[in-house]
This record gives C-alpha cells, sequence and structure tokens, in this order.
C-alpha cells in the first residue's frame, strides 16, 4: 500500500523586533544635491508564516528614516562668482507595512535566508534643520551672509505659502520595494536588508493664484539591521 507523501507543518510565531536604519535621499531641485546618511531607529511587531522551505514575513513598524544635505555649489557666470554652501537634516518618521516572502534554509525556518518583498509607508511627522552660506565676489567688490531654518515636517502635497509657515511638506504616503539576508536560531531573528522607495515625495509648490511648479525630488533609500525575538503561536 503506497504512503501519502508528507505535508509540511504551517509555523506561525510572532514577536517584537527593534532595528537601526541607516538612510539618505538623493536630492535635487533646479540641480543635484550632494547628500549624506542619517541613522534612526525602527521598532514594532513581526510575524513569519512558515511552510517548507518558504515565510510570509509581515509586519507593522515605526521606522524613522531621513537624509543630509553637505553641499556646495560655484557659479562663476555674469561675471562674479558666486558660492553656495548648504548643510541640512530631514528626520521623516513613519508607520511602516512591509511585506516579505523568504526563503529559508531549513524547512522549520531555521538557518539562513534570503527574502524580497514591499512595504508600504504612512508618514507621521518629523523635523528638519537646514543652513545656507553664500558669498559673492567680484572683481571690485565681495558679499555674503548666512541663514538657517527649522521646524516640523508634515505630509501634504504643497509647500504652504502662508507667510512665516517653516513646516516643510513632505507626500504622506510612501511604497517601494526592498531585499536582504537574515539569519534565525531558534526564537531569535537577525536581518540585513535594503530598502528603495519607488516614489517621489516631494511636495510642489502652490501659489496663491491657484498655480503651481514642480517642488525638489527625492526618494528614501535605506540599510536595515533588525533583531526579532519570536513566539510560536500555532502549528
Amino acid at each position: 500500500m503506497a504512503t501519502a507523501p508528507a505535508q509540511s507543518q504551517t509555523n506561525v510565531s510572532i514577536g517584537p523586533t527593534i532595528g537601526l536604519n541607516v538612510s539618505t535621499a538623493p536630492y535635487s531641485e533646479r540641480r543635484t544635491y550632494t547628500t549624506t546618511y542619517t541613522t534612526g531607529l525602527e521598532a514594532g511587531v513581526v510575524a513569519s508564516i512558515n511552510q517548507g522551505h518558504f515565510a510570509l514575513q509581515p509586519a507593522l513598524l515605526i521606522s524613522q528614516k531621513g537624509f543630509g544635505i553637505n553641499d556646495n555649489y560655484t557659479d562663476d557666470s555674469y561675471g562674479q562668482v558666486t558660492i553656495i554652501a548648504t548643510k541640512a537634516t530631514y528626520r521623516l518618521n513613519y508607520l511602516a507595512l512591509p511585506l516579505n516572502l523568504a526563503y529559508t534554509q531549513l524547512e522549520d525556518g531555521q538557518g539562513l535566508q534570503a527574502f524580497v518583498g514591499a512595504f508600504a509607508g504612512l508618514l507621521l511627522g518629523g523635523d528638519y534643520s537646514s543652513g545656507t552660506s553664500y558669498s559673492v565676489r567680484t572683481p571690485h567688490s565681495a558679499t555674503g551672509g548666512y541663514s538657517n531654518v527649522s521646524g516640523n515636517v508634515a505630509g501634504g502635497d504643497y509647500f504652504s505659502n502662508s507667510v512665516g509657515d517653516k513646516t516643510y511638506y513632505s507626500r504622506r504616503y510612501d511604497f517601494g520595494v526592498q531585499g536582504g539576508l537574515g539569519y534565525r536560531q531558534g526564537q531569535l531573528q537577525m536581518q540585513l536588508g535594503y530598502s528603495l522607495s519607488l516614489r517621489n515625495l516631494g511636495a510642489d509648490y502652490k501659489f496663491g493664484n491657484g498655480s503651481t511648479a514642480p517642488g525638489p525630488s527625492y526618494r528614501n533609500r535605506a540599510f536595515n539591521l533588525s533583531l526579532a525575538y519570536l513566539f510560536a503561536t500555532a502549528r
């Protein structure tokens, strides 16, 4: 009498996760700026639904991303030399919903794993600080100055045209793709991943007469290292 093939068991586990984001965002507005990386925390809950060598891994996270600008620009047109130096930091806080599909080394989800997936993010807020210095030199004179502005980051498709509003607006919804490698030993799971936003997050300008103009363009990019402790809930 033939024996029926064994069925892979479905194992479900869930638990807290905490991690570190190292993120940036290539930034342009009329020209491309030199950007730098910022660091932020990520924490929340992750689950693993494993059957055989495959595991579905949804999560709900508070994720801090952002970018820095450290840029020097020189323009020597019109018989004068203009030098503009910009240093800025933007921190963006998201409610993130990643969903990964992992291939695991062992059928019970243990060992090495490689994963790919997608994520959606809702901007909760943030803060920024930006300083700009400039100097203008001609054969007969030289002038210069410095300005600094800081404030909160809020979700919106357009910058405010209200006088004195220092809020920096970024598009509220983000989405993209991600992938990486991980390792699970018992209830501990460590993952190293990279995520890439597919949406331009820069808000546009809107004027009092209703007309609009393109604003800055940037997309989140982040390396992430996370550690989760997973409790078995079903088999």
